[in-house]
């Protein structure tokens, strides 16, 4: 597997990668602490042609990514295994509000842009973004159909 990753490496800039281990402990636990995982590579592109590039050749190698955007997800998917066999790929330096269409209440961000970005961006356009207002139709639609 090392391997592979070298060559993945050798095809990337230097930046957009990192195998120091000591870089790689925020990306490896759930924000509860529940769940930690294993990597021996951190990917953080900043662009949607990097996450293609890096995408591609992991497919071409069959070597498994773990993709996190903000991090803000307490299911545990964002994490890798504890065999250490999967690569992480961050998409935290892609979190730019992209547009605010505030006639149509929408918002186009990047995929590494977190909630607390997105709800401030919508408090300056007078605008309501809450992340609870949907959890709470998920329990309620979940509990409604469960009794």
């Amino acid at each position: 597997m090392m391997k592979l990753i070298n060559l993945l490496k050798s095809k990337l800039d230097k930046d957009i990668w990192s195998d120091n281990k000591k870089d790689f402990d925020k990306y490896l636990v759930e924000p509860r602490g529940r769940f930690k995982g294993k990597t021996n590579l951190l990917l953080r592109p900043r662009t949607t042609k990097e996450v293609s590039t890096i995408v591609k050749i992991c497919n071409k190698y069959n070597l498994p990514l773990v993709p996190q955007g903000g991090r803000t997800g307490l299911a545990g998917g964002t994490v890798p295994s504890k065999k250490g066999d999967e690569l992480v790929l961050s998409l935290e330096r892609m979190n730019k509000i992209l547009s605010i269409e505030a006639s149509n209440y929408l918002m186009t961000v990047q995929a590494g842009c977190v909630l607390s970005k997105i709800k401030k961006a919508s408090e300056k356009k007078k605008l309501l973004f809450s992340s609870k207002t949907c959890i709470r139709r998920k329990l309620y639609y979940r509990r409604q159909y469960l009794n």
